[in-house]
């Protein structure tokens, strides 16, 4: 009787601990959309000038994997503008105070423009599979 309980107990206390933690797919900020600048380098890297969520939040992001941002033909001191979105995200530092406000996470930069001079060039359809580390 005592073996039964025991193991019922363990059950029970290992599937509310898998409860508790959240998969990334539900992560509350994938419900969020955020408004984001890039400019292209010299080195043909990515800087974010600003990751602005849709609430008007500042954050501190950078570009981890530029995904098809890579493939395109940018020149130097273009700046993209558009709305990104996480498929996904990570956080860091687990169940806590760092859950939102930090972690890793691919999503779709969508409805983009390239601006050069504050000219708007032309549009893109949209850019995916980018990583990006909220710090």
């Amino acid at each position: 009787m005592k073996s039964l309980v025991f193991i019922l107990g363990l059950s029970l206390i290992t599937s509310l601990s898998l409860c508790a933690q959240s998969d990334s797919k539900d992560h509350p900020i994938t419900r969020e959309t955020f408004k984001m600048k890039i400019r292209v380098e010299k080195d043909h890297s990515f800087q974010v000038l600003s990751f602005v969520s849709s609430k008007g939040v500042k954050r501190s992001a950078e570009i981890v994997r530029p995904g098809e941002l890579s493939s395109l033909k940018l020149k130097p001191g273009m700046v993209l503008e558009g709305s990104f979105r996480f498929s996904t995200f990570a956080s860091d530092g687990g169940l806590g105070t760092t859950r939102v406000s930090k972690g890793l996470g691919r999503g779709d930069l969508k409805n983009a423009i390239i601006l050069v001079d504050d000219i708007d060039l032309s549009k893109l359809a949209g850019v995916g599979d980018m990583a990006v580390r909220l710090k």
